[in-house]
């Protein structure tokens, strides 16, 4: 006779399996969980330095960091470039931002990926953006500066703003799609009437103590205006297919940018040719007639008298031979023996 399975077998048997279940069901419970909050979470956005020359800084959370290739910024980090100096960001893999010699900016970004919300503040110099892909609907691109904001879904642009004392002088050139600018009263209010400025096109909006207003909007790119770093850049952007929209060829635009550097080469050796023609020489000879020092003064001020001076004699005089008046004024190159 067979052997009957016992009463207590069968219920330690189905106690565990109502166990098992029910511990596949608080897993499968929890895991609904964490991916419903994870939905509704702000997922962390990469942004970062991709490219960067010394001179310049972040300052985060009252702390100066000196910036470098690869290094990750946060939303409010404050960035100061130097005179010698510039950093490109790369944000989302997609959106590349540019910072010109003596610029400062302050980096808002928030939202994810997909939905980013970014707003940089100009502070002062200039910046060039390239959004590559057409931003999501939920997504924002903003550029403020003291008297206007530019808002953008996918272009690339520059700005540059130029401040002294009270005013404010906002440069934008529209280099592929379109952008949407509106102007800030001094009281912080934002007009609602939006300036539209397209491809080849560009736009200055001027405030002072009297208000904000747009001087031009509308007139082709001063091309001239660009620094050779941002020329090299547009030209490779051009190259790339980047900007197609652009109503000038590779070969046009290149001719412009070489127009652009002949002036700027003109006007540096001008500025040169004056500048060292205003420039006197002051030669300092020992008792012995052998160099003792040098000064570089300006046609019209007067020579400083060396702190040091040569270890035989008592005084400086001039090629006549008549002790040298320190307060004389200075009109041509001098030589001073001392004796």
């Amino acid at each position: 006779m067979k052997e009957q399975p016992s009463t207590k077998s069968n219920s330690n048997l189905k106690i565990r399996l109502f166990a098992v279940v029910g511990i596949l069901a608080v897993i499968a419970v929890a895991a609904a969980v964490f991916f419903l909050n994870r939905r509704g979470q702000t997922q962390f956005r990469e942004i970062s330095i991709f490219e960067a020359k010394a001179d310049a800084t972040v300052l985060r959370k009252g702390q100066t960091i000196d910036t470098y290739k690869g290094m990750k910024l946060e939303n409010g980090d404050h960035l100061t470039v130097g005179p010698e100096g510039f950093i490109r960001l790369l944000l989302d893999d997609d959106k590349y931002v540019t910072l010109e010699p003596k610029t400062e900016i302050e980096l808002l970004a928030s939202g994810d990926s997909k939905d980013s919300k970014t707003e940089i503040k100009l502070i002062s110099g200039a910046i060039l953006n390239e959004i590559n892909n057409k931003l999501s609907r939920d997504s924002t691109y903003k550029i403020h500066t003291p008297n206007s904001v530019m808002a953008v879904r996918g272009t690339v642009f520059r700005v540059a703003m130029q401040q002294q004392a009270d005013e404010c002088l906002v440069d934008l050139a529209v280099l592929d799609g379109k952008v949407g600018a509106a102007l800030i009263s001094p009281d912080g209010s934002i007009s609602d009437e939006e300036t539209l400025v397209t491809v080849g096109q560009s736009a200055q909006f001027q405030s002072d103590e009297n208000g904000v207003k747009t001087v031009f909007s509308g007139k082709e790119i001063d091309y001239s205006a660009f620094p050779k770093l941002i020329r090299n850049r547009i030209l490779d952007l051009k190259k790339s297919g980047r900007l197609n929209q652009l109503p000038l060829t590779e070969e046009q635009l290149e001719e412009k940018f070489n127009t652009a550097n002949e002036e700027s080469t003109s006007v540096e050796n001008s500025q040169t040719s004056h500048t060292e023609s205003d420039i006197c020489v002051v030669t300092f000879l020992d008792a012995g007639g052998n160099l003792f020092a040098t000064q570089k003064v300006e046609k019209g001020s007067k020579v400083s008298l060396p702190a040091l001076s040569p270890s035989t004699g008592s005084a400086w005089y001039d090629k006549d031979g008549a002790e040298y008046d320190f307060n004389t004024i200075v009109t041509e190159d001098l030589t001073l023996s001392y004796r």
